[in-house]
């Protein structure tokens, strides 16, 4: 909402550059698979491309009619698909400024990032509505290939497996997992009742993060061959706002990154897990712009430089062993508190 883009090394959290946006609030940002360019969906009917390498502005994609609030680059570079609170989604051509095809007419809601994905080779598009229906696109036909409707359900996120068989669909505190080969999904899994933000699969297919209401991330494990996750393995907190996007990181294949409405920008590795009993520990690595830290379980020792109050307060908590507090530590927190 500052009406800037910054693009960040992944290795070391550092902003390698800022671009300024003549319109506030960005809803959506997808790169192209060459990492080159972007599209950027503004708070207007437009979807305006940029250039990454020179730093320009590009050509505006025109045709919504009311913002534009989803954006996916397929994985071959040649379609981006949108969808706005016109009610549509569309399929367009980079180098065609031309008016994008309307595939449907859909509600796609507001408040999550991936309700429009393409399968890994960018031969479907999926796209989900917030009155339960999972339509999936063929892009060069630009027709409708399958679909499905979840009963009562608010479609809030979808993701391809990796090897493109499998679709995952987030819903109001459920995953539902899609085998492609079949008429609807097969597989449910509670999650969170609050809902699912946004979803991703690791590159080995082992692991599945879906960001929840309640701003949290639940890691869900899969320990058999086939499809679907067996068992929520943990629960990421200490967000200070919902957790609107997770990428997984393609190089190490226990990390990922997770974006949030608290402004940070953080990434996670799996540092432990054990299969028989279902369970896994996730490590911050680093991050941006981190309001506030909590943990559990821990002890604090040698510590130095904390005045008596905070010193006592730690004690409180049974985080510091008493040897740090001495009786003047103490008499100075009773008078301050008189």
């Amino acid at each position: 909402m500052d009406k800037t883009v910054l693009e960040w090394d992944a290795r070391t959290g550092a902003v390698l550059s800022a671009h300024g946006l003549p319109i506030e609030f960005v809803y959506s940002i997808a790169f192209s698979p060459n990492t080159k360019h972007t599209a950027v969906a503004h708070r207007d009917e437009t979807i305006q491309l940029w250039d990454l390498g020179a730093g320009d502005l590009g050509p505006a994609l025109e045709g919504h009619t009311d913002d534009v609030v989803r954006l996916a680059y397929s994985p071959c570079g040649k379609w981006i698909a949108s969808a706005s609170k016109d009610k549509t989604v569309r399929l367009w051509e980079p180098e065609n400024t031309e008016q994008g095809h309307v595939l449907a007419n859909m509600d796609c809601g507001t408040f999550s990032n991936s309700t429009v994905t393409f399968s890994p080779i960018g031969q479907q598009l999926a796209a989900g509505d917030v009155d339960g229906t999972v339509n999936i696109f063929d892009t060069q036909s630009k027709t409708l290939f399958r679909t499905t409707t979840l009963e009562g359900e608010r479609i809030s996120a979808l993701a391809y497996s990796p090897n493109g068989q499998e679709l995952a669909i987030g819903a109001s505190g459920f995953l539902f997992f899609w085998d492609l080969q079949s008429k609807e999904p097969n597989l449910k899994l509670e999650v969170d009742p609050n809902g699912v933000s946004c979803i991703v699969y690791s590159p080995c297919e082992r692991w599945i993060a879906c960001g929840s209401y309640v701003n949290t991330v639940q890691l869900c494990g899969r320990y058999s061959s086939g499809m679907g996750a067996e068992c929520v393995v943990a629960v990421v907190d200490g967000f200070l706002g919902l957790v609107t996007d997770i990428a997984w990181n393609p190089v190490e294949p226990l990390e990922f990154v997770t974006g949030s409405n608290d402004r940070s920008v953080r990434v996670w590795r799996i540092s432990k897990s054990d299969v028989s009993d279902g369970v896994a520990s996730v490590d911050l690595i680093w991050g941006s712009d981190i309001g506030m830290l909590g943990t559990f379980g821990m002890i604090l020792e040698g510590v130095t430089g904390l005045d008596a109050t905070n010193r006592k307060l730690l004690l409180q908590r049974d985080a510091v062993d008493d040897s740090l507090t001495s009786e003047e530590d103490e008499a100075e927190v009773g008078s301050s508190c008189d």
